[in-house]
């Protein structure tokens, strides 16, 4: 496999398995699992339903994105630094998805999380579930972006010389 980084592919495969895991969590929880059960269990089961799948989800949650941090960084250094990509528009469109993941990490851990300050949110899950989804389908716009941007600017110069030349517009 020469030429072939395994680490780095390692890495983003990481990166991905985590997004889709906490990302498919969120949709599940969002559109199948609250719905579900406040439609068919009463206050008290509902209640209690919902802290177990609290506490077992935080769990999963936390995993995925410790794996998002540390994956994401190596990427960022693997794709960009170490390939020499400029830095615009590369570094400002990584700016706003890694601030958008820190979004969808902070309400991820406040609907997971039992701080009293954060109360409010998790009585409105619904509601946050959705912005959640709506920032990680832009955070999967800015990735297909970065990767179109990083492939325009590694390709070589479009110059063209020989027999070639003669034919080209």
């Amino acid at each position: 496999m020469d030429g072939i980084d395994v680490l780095a592919i390692l890495s983003r495969w990481i990166h991905l398995l985590s997004a889709l895991v906490a990302v498919g969590g969120a949709a599940f929880m969002r559109f199948a699992l609250a719905p579900g059960a406040k439609a068919a269990l009463g206050s008290e089961e509902h209640d209690r339903l919902r802290e177990e799948v609290r506490r077992r989800w935080a769990l999963v949650l936390h995993s995925a994105i410790v794996l998002l941090l540390v994956t994401g960084f190596l990427n960022f250094y693997w794709l960009a630094l170490r390939t020499g990509i400029p830095a615009m528009p590369y570094h400002a469109l990584f700016g706003i998805k890694f601030l958008l993941a820190l979004l969808v990490f902070f309400i991820a851990t406040a609907l997971t999380g039992r701080a009293p300050g954060l109360d409010g949110m998790r009585r409105q899950a619904q509601r946050w579930l959705s912005w959640l989804l709506m920032a990680a389908a832009l955070i999967i716009l800015l990735s297909a972006t970065l990767g179109e941007v990083r492939r325009a600017a590694l390709r070589p110069s479009a110059t063209v010389s020989g027999p070639e030349a003669a034919t080209s517009p």
